[in-house]
């Protein structure tokens, strides 16, 4: 017997409906049809911007900064690519949760920016670090989106105070393990 994807939606549906289950989806069926779909599809791309143990993150600027998204940890969907610090997705519904850092920089945010269309495809939250203290903060992102078409996009940071050298991060040099300074977790909605 096959299983197939409403059959096993009806299936823990029915094992839920007398549980309160709680996956901070508002227990909407809707949400959870996409849930499930991420954890039994796993469609996930995953990028960073990692340095080597000491380094900061690079500059920050007052005008958008393209952040430096160098790393591929995971990549499980079909078409998307990181290369230069530019990432392709093909068309798709979209769910995006990730952050980038700012040092020292006072107020600032970070955007997923869509190239393609040259706009802002989910903006981040507003952050601050104030620059006199020397504080790090994350800027994050969560949303979600639809693209007809492949499309690329870069995460961009802004900040109201220039920092050159460790806006986008400040190096903790703890150990040996890498400096990450920013992260997009990236999932395909589709089937």
């Amino acid at each position: 017997m096959a299983i197939t994807k409403t059959g096993i939606f009806d299936f823990i549906k029915y094992e839920l409906s007398d549980r309160n289950w709680n996956t901070g989806l508002n227990q909407n069926w809707d949400d959870l049809d996409d849930y499930l779909t991420v954890i039994l599809k796993g469609q996930i791309f995953h990028v960073i911007h990692e340095e080597a143990a000491g380094t900061d993150g690079g500059d920050i600027g007052i005008s958008w900064t393209t952040r430096p998204m160098n790393t591929e940890k995971v990549n499980r969907i079909s078409g998307a690519s990181l290369s230069s610090n530019q990432i392709v997705l093909p068309g798709g519904h979209y769910k995006i949760k990730g952050y980038g850092q700012g040092y020292a920089c006072n107020s600032h945010r970070a955007v997923f920016y869509n190239v393609s269309d040259n706009a802002v495809q989910v903006p981040g939250s507003s952050a601050r670090a104030k620059a006199s203290y020397y504080e790090m903060s994350p800027s994050f992102i969560d949303g979600e989106f639809l693209i007809g078409a492949e499309k690329i996009f870069e995460l961009r940071h802004i900040a109201e105070t220039a920092n050159p050298g460790s806006g986008l991060g400040k190096a903790t040099n703890l150990d040996s393990l890498s400096e990450i300074y920013a992260s997009l977790e990236i999932t395909k909605l589709d089937w």
